[in-house]
């Protein structure tokens, strides 16, 4: 009896361990394909925001002149909080034409091969630096709004990221759930699905300790169990007996 349980343990552990590896995997797998995707949608926004922001000051250029630039650098950058954004107009070689408070953002150094990066890649160009805080990182974007103008702004991606932590912390709560309650299912499945198994060697031992007359009870517990435990009953049907007889004595 030990042994047949010793048996059934040991296989509904193993058959515990490969449930829950399963849906650790499949669970991790599709958390990692959604975080990734939103990451990578967010970050898409973003720059797509900033991309437009060079589109509107360019045009503003071409329409209403430069003072109305500095006027609308000036509103845009009182509206939003100082440390999320920032705006910086400079001519080609990199001098300083027109910033906004830059008080926040003073590590938000220009690259020295930056015309030439905005002549090779369309006129705009991305990069990530150290956002105020550096708790944080910001996106930045450089663009040309006028034939010796470029616009380099960014903007604090504080509220993503923290919004991908939570996530985060979504899912570890989430997936610790998940193991737990695939490991309760799969123990109680592997329990039900071996208890045949049990039943055919608890039946085994009393047949080996004498008691010829045992059977065991055919249940519906699946077709491999109904078909071992058949098996077992005739293996101890006549003239069978008279061989377990003959092999005890």
């Amino acid at each position: 009896m030990s042994s047949g349980t010793s048996t059934q343990k040991t296989l509904a552990s193993r058959l515990t361990l490969w449930n829950a590896a399963i849906y650790i995997a499949f669970f991790g797998s599709a958390f990692a394909l959604f975080y990734l995707s939103i990451n990578t949608i967010l970050h898409s926004d973003l720059d797509e925001d900033l991309e437009e922001d060079v589109a509107e000051f360019r045009m503003l250029l071409e329409t209403d002149g430069f003072a109305a630039v500095k006027l609308e650098i000036e509103r845009e950058f009182f509206s939003d909080n100082p440390e999320d954004t920032f705006f910086k107009i400079m001519d080609s070689k990199g001098n300083t034409m027109f910033t906004s408070d830059l008080s926040n953002w003073e590590d938000a150094g220009d690259s020295p091969q930056l015309p030439d990066k905005l002549r090779q890649d369309n006129e705009i160009v991305f990069e990530t630096i150290d956002a105020p805080d550096d708790d944080y990182t910001a996106r930045v974007v450089y663009g040309w709004i006028g034939p010796d103008m470029i616009l380099k702004t960014g903007e604090s991606m504080e509220d993503m990221q923290d919004f991908m932590g939570l996530l985060s912390t979504i899912f570890s709560i989430t997936f610790v759930i998940v193991v737990l309650f695939a490991s309760a299912a799969g123990w109680l499945l592997a329990r039900r699905a071996l208890r045949g198994v049990e039943d055919v060697s608890s039946a085994a031992v009393d047949v080996a300790n004498g008691t010829l007359d045992r059977r065991v009870h055919v249940k519906t517990e699946g077709a491999e169990i109904e078909r071992l435990a058949s098996t077992f009953n005739a293996m101890l049907d006549p003239p069978d007996t008279a061989y377990f007889g003959f092999v005890l004595l």
